[in-house]
């Protein structure tokens, strides 16, 4: 290892940018679900990814099979457990070798949404909170008409609430109280933009000529602020897409025209480079990584990063990587390019280079030793392993 920091450090003096390194090991399987979220999920020395309709659980060292599950709705982790929505159960399966530790009856169980100490799933028309290390349920709540629908999937807000989508678009939300299972209110036609501990703004998903950014209380839903934003271009019909970071809102107006503006005004700037119009930005941390199509080539985009340096802003050219959303993993963001994907940190600096020979990533997770890769094509998923230095 010693060796390695040497030469990296060597070639950093002289100017010249390390190789993009080598896979430790690569794996394919047969591909997921269209719907299902592709991200591998690091559990201590084991690695989870869709496999099918199941799951299969790898060794981050090697790449082998530790053990599979046939079948899984949703997964998540809970305390020193994964938390597994099957048909008709939840169960608690220990990461290094599969073993259950408990099974909660549970119909249908389409969604499970995990903490440390509890977990939330849906059991026969009621959402009910089960205790992390037994299974036990803790409290149950009838779930309202308004948040019912054909289809669910669940996000953590923070520790204290998660939002259930009730549809297939992704477009109508309850806010579920994580702690007491009861719906706290419902929204339709909305959009998460970001969340604090105690408030979440949301905007009209696909109002045409909408341009607003409401702030709601988590706990009642009563709106407490509200921006709506003015372009110098023409809003998209179909709506505009907002994004955030910690600092400000972003917007996409228009064909591709970039805005930003400070969370807390309602004037937005332009900030889309001359030439390019916007592909979809990646927040990160106080400052945003976003694409732009380059002189009109569709198959890459020009990423940049976006700075502050004592109140100035600055925006720096990171490269030309594939037109496709970047993928975000704890404080590193993954650009693809031709078979090589780069890591960027916060500050937009290269942290390193893989080589995985893919043409799409779906995938990106960050382990203590191991970076993992997933990409995929119809068929099949390919998941690489790299040392991380």
């Amino acid at each position: 290892m010693k060796h390695i920091f040497a030469l990296l450090a060597a070639l950093l003096l002289l100017g010249v940018a390390p190789a993009p390194r080598a896979p430790l090991w690569t794996r394919t399987l047969p591909a997921g679900p269209p719907i299902a979220d592709p991200r591998p999920l690091i559990a201590g020395t084991v690695v989870i990814v869709r496999s099918g309709y199941g799951l299969v659980a790898l060794d981050l060292a090697s790449g082998k099979t530790r053990w599979s599950l046939p079948s899984a709705l949703d997964v998540g982790i809970g305390g020193d457990a994964l938390a597994v929505a099957r048909t008709g159960a939840v169960e608690a399966v220990r990461a290094t070798d599969g073993g259950v530790l408990w099974k909660h009856v549970c119909k249908p169980a389409p969604f499970v949404v995990a903490w440390p100490d509890r977990l939330a799933t849906l059991c026969s028309g009621r959402i009910a909170i089960l205790r992390s290390r037994d299974g036990a349920v803790m409290v149950a709540a009838p779930l309202p008409r308004a948040a019912r629908g054909p289809t669910y999937f669940a996000t953590a807000l923070n520790a204290d609430y998660f939002a259930l989508s009730n549809d297939v678009a992704h477009t109508r939300y309850a806010v579920v109280d994580a702690h007491t299972g009861v719906v706290r209110w419902t929204k339709a036609n909305a959009q998460i933009v970001t969340t604090g501990a105690r408030w979440i703004d949301l905007t009209p998903a696909g109002a045409g000529g909408a341009a607003t950014v409401e702030r709601h209380d988590l706990a009642s839903g009563k709106v407490i602020a509200t921006h709506r934003y003015t372009f110098g271009v023409p809003v998209d019909p179909r709506g505009t897409p907002f994004y955030a970071s910690t600092a400000a809102v972003y917007a996409i107006a228009g064909a591709g025209e970039l805005y930003r503006s400070e969370l807390t005004r309602d004037e937005m700037r332009r900030i889309t480079p001359e030439k390019g119009s916007i592909v979809a930005p990646t927040t990160l941390g106080a400052g945003a990584f976003y694409g732009t199509l380059a002189n009109g080539v569709a198959d890459t985009a020009t990423m940049h990063v976006e700075r502050f340096d004592h109140g100035t802003f600055k925006q720096t050219a990171l490269g030309a990587f594939d037109a496709t959303p970047a993928i975000r993993a704890g404080k590193r963001v993954a650009l693809n390019a031709r078979g090589t994907v780069t890591l960027f940190d916060e500050q937009g600096n290269v942290d390193t280079q893989l080589r995985t020979g893919c043409s799409t990533l779906a995938g990106f997770g960050v382990a203590a030793h191991r970076y993992v890769l997933l990409c995929t094509t119809k068929t099949s998923s390919m998941i690489l392993g790299f040392a991380r230095i």
